[in-house]
């Protein structure tokens, strides 16, 4: 949940800043998930800020809800410290690359 958050976030953003978990609050874990199971995964922007954003996040199987939390995060726009990137431009590249290599375009619509 906190890592599909993070990419809603870096996407709205324009992967112009980066991410960092701040706070899990209200989550709830409503049964195990065993391997095999399909997993689908929402998050919803609730409150966006300049620095700080709130999103609702479930994890649902076959519809049914079994997690949820409330998340917040804080954005930070110089990444070359945290990354180990050597250049802004570096961390937006390899950001938009894999956030396309996890197919996160197609999920915004």
């Amino acid at each position: 949940m906190v890592q599909t958050g993070g990419w809603l976030i870096l996407s709205t953003l324009n992967f112009s800043k980066w991410p960092f978990l701040c706070m899990i609050d209200k989550a709830k874990f409503r049964r195990f998930v065993t391997p095999g199971e399909d997993l689908r995964i929402e998050a919803n922007l609730r409150s966006p800020g300049e620095t700080d954003f709130e999103v609702q996040s479930e994890v649902l199987v076959s519809g049914q809800r079994v997690a949820e939390a409330r998340i917040i995060y804080h954005t930070f726009a110089d990444q070359t410290g945290m990354s180990g990137l050597r250049a802004p431009q570096q961390f937006e590249d390899w950001a938009r690359q894999m956030f396309r290599r996890l197919g996160g375009e197609a999920l915004l619509g």
